[in-house]
């Protein structure tokens, strides 16, 4: 069942929510109530530089990196809970994809460009929040598990997300999310390449497995 922020109770859990559907269409001045200034994105490795500052700054950065590739950007929540102050929800996330996107390198240069395939995406993923004095000072997410046992060694420091190595390590993270992601083609759409900086990946065989699937840009695991 899809809830919307109004329909859960004040507190960590109404805070988390809201949140989420402020990385949608959320102005500036509403990320201020709702993130600490000392908040932490722990997704934010492939982003661009502006999204990696601490606070509501940072994240309302990630949020138009997603909104200008993704077009019609929202999250269904499917559940939401707390644990003191912490918040776990599941959600969805859904978008077209309607402009080139790039991720990022751990030194903020452009690793990767996925240009726009008119594709619409459905990505199940897991969000955590941390809570403190009413705002969010921490978030971390997982997605939906990929299929076809491409996630073969678990990241110690993110567990259910694949640990990367070697030059590309943000744009092969991002295929492998690309490649688990319920992706539809519309009707005389091409599908697209994503172009590489790389001249060379040391993993081919697993970026030939993630590049026979759909290619429609599925955002990795922020917050969205």
């Amino acid at each position: 069942m899809t809830i919307s922020s109004s329909a859960v109770s004040a507190g960590p859990v109404s805070v988390a929510v809201r949140a989420l559907h402020a990385m949608a269409d959320g102005d500036r001045a509403d990320f201020d109530p709702l993130y600490h200034p000392r908040a932490a994105d722990r997704e934010n490795r492939a982003q661009p530089p502006s999204s990696r500052v601490p606070g509501p700054a940072g994240v309302y950065a990630t949020a138009l990196w997603l909104r200008a590739a993704f077009a019609g950007l929202h999250y269904d929540i499917h559940h939401a809970v707390a644990d003191g102050t912490l918040v776990a929800v599941n959600s969805t996330m859904i978008g077209r994809h309607v402009a080139p996107w790039a991720v990022y390198t751990g030194d903020g240069a452009v690793d990767t460009v996925f240009p726009a395939t008119g594709k619409t995406f459905a990505m199940t993923q897991s969000h955590w929040f941390r809570v403190e004095d009413g705002k969010i000072i921490e978030h971390w997410a997982k997605p939906r598990r990929p299929r076809d046992g491409q996630a073969t060694r678990p990241d110690p420091a993110n567990p259910g997300l694949p640990v990367q190595d070697g030059a590309g390590q943000a744009a092969r993270q991002a295929l492998v999310t690309f490649a688990t992601a319920s992706t539809t083609q519309r009707p005389g759409s091409a599908s697209a390449a994503p172009v590489t900086r790389q001249a060379a990946d040391p993993l081919p065989a697993r970026r030939s497995r993630a590049s026979s699937r759909p290619q429609g840009a599925v955002p990795p695991p922020l917050c969205g």
